[in-house]
């Protein structure tokens, strides 16, 4: 799905209930977030947001192996310890 990021935060009470990030749902916060950080980029749509994108905004940190977060706190650096 490629929403369009004005109209989703628009309706951000019924818009984020269809948005997920690497499997997981997400937050009316975590999506209003992302919505904003994108619409500051200058995207029109949620297809020009990256993952890694996604990621910082959230303060994720994604394990390089497993594509989840990290239960380590490395910042990435681990990875021999993962």
């Amino acid at each position: 799905m490629h929403a369009d990021l004005t109209g989703a935060l628009e309706q951000l009470n019924r818009s984020y209930k269809a948005f997920e990030h690497r499997g997981q749902k997400m937050s009316k916060d975590q999506v209003r977030k992302v919505l904003k950080y994108g619409i500051e980029k200058g995207y029109k749509t949620t297809a020009e947001l990256k993952d890694e994108e996604v990621d910082n905004v959230l303060g994720l940190q994604i394990c390089y192996k497993s594509n989840e977060p990290c239960k380590f706190n490395c910042s990435g650096l681990c990875r021999e310890s993962c």
